[in-house]
């Protein structure tokens, strides 16, 4: 059986100008907290402790207790994942937003993720806020930024916006569901990213359960992955020098930044769609393959011989086309794939 799709991608050039619009709020967040004096090998020592705590659910105040490691290792990662996923949206959903549009952080931390919309969204002049209920990470954000910052939980504020951010913080309220809920009410999108376990798929697949399908990553349809099995991107972003030192120190070998994530808006489509490659490029047992998402349905892109081009410069996240043999329900063998880019849109 032969099979063609159509697509487009933005990958390659997103993770580039990612990279760069970072830097410099990188630096001078560095300059505030004296990270340039501050011992590194202490500093990685601080961020294991963070890492661990983390992992085993501890959360208590731990914004102020590390915020340098924290602000050392996941501020970066933090501004990378919101500026692909802003970048994202407004290449691929088509939204007519206005001018002084209204975004909202929440749990914004040091401020990476408002800084990412900053930069994505510069062309509309955004008006930004954060929300932040620890005191020295408020400040932080304030200092980098210069944008309004506020002290509370957001969980239990009223508030009013086009775009709400919860970036890794959602699942930090004692209520994500009813808080998304709420602000779902005030809100013409919810951009939801969580850390690329299961428990950050499984939350945003609860949310879709009540808000519907999100448009991004899965196009609008309804995920049909088994329950055993789930969801995350894994993008080969670059990371400061300070991040990759601690990195190695730390031993971690974070080759990929791995999230989950969903986009829901109301009253928006999609400007183009096709095959969404999930996986990097896979080379297992004698195949070259990709893991792909097709209409919700996940299948499996072989390369047949020696990998062509397409294979080779594809990203995880991209659109594809191709043309292939169906070997079986779920699995396409192919010469290659094609990777075509949408040109800039106002969005």
């Amino acid at each position: 059986m032969r099979t063609q799709y159509s697509s487009y991608t933005l990958t390659e050039e997103c993770l580039e100008r990612a990279g760069e619009a970072l830097i410099p709020w990188f630096e001078k967040g560095k300059e505030v907290l004296g990270l340039e004096e501050y011992p590194l090998r202490r500093l990685a020592g601080e961020v294991a402790e963070l890492s661990s705590a983390l992992i085993k659910g501890k959360r208590e105040d731990y914004m102020g207790k590390y915020l340098r490691a924290y602000f050392s290792y996941f501020f970066p990662q933090g501004f990378l994942k919101t500026y692909f996923v802003l970048c994202e949206m407004k290449k691929i959903l088509d939204l007519s937003w206005g001018k002084n549009l209204k975004i909202n952080d929440l749990g914004t931390g040091p401020g990476a993720s408002l800084l990412a919309a900053r930069e994505v969204f510069s062309h509309l002049n955004p008006s930004l806020s954060g929300i932040e209920k620890n005191r020295q990470a408020l400040e932080l954000a304030r200092k980098i930024s210069g944008e309004k910052i506020l002290p509370g939980d957001f969980s239990k504020m009223k508030i009013h916006g086009e775009i709400a951010l919860l970036v890794s913080s959602l699942s930090e309220t004692r209520f994500p569901l009813k808080t998304a809920a709420k602000l779902w009410e005030n809100h013409r999108c919810l951009v939801v990213i969580e850390p690329g376990w299961a428990q950050g798929y499984s939350l945003v697949m609860n949310l879709a359960k009540r808000l519907g399908p999100p448009l991004l990553p899965c196009g609008g349809y309804r995920c049909k992955l088994e329950e055993d099995d789930w969801c995350h991107v894994a993008l080969p972003f670059a990371l400061p020098p300070l991040t990759l030192r601690l990195n190695s120190l730390l031993r971690h070998k974070l080759k990929y930044l791995k999230f989950t994530y969903g986009v829901f808006c109301k009253n928006a489509g999609l400007k183009t769609w096709g095959v969404r490659l999930r996986s990097p490029l896979i080379k297992e047992k004698g195949k070259t393959y990709f893991l792909a998402c097709s209409g919700g349905k996940p299948i499996r892109i072989e390369q047949r011989g020696r990998p062509g081009g397409g294979f080779l410069r594809a990203n995880c996240c991209d659109l594809v086309e191709f043309e292939g043999n169906e070997i079986s329900p779920s699995v396409f063998r192919v010469e290659d794939i094609k990777i075509k880019t949408l040109k800039e849109g106002a969005g």
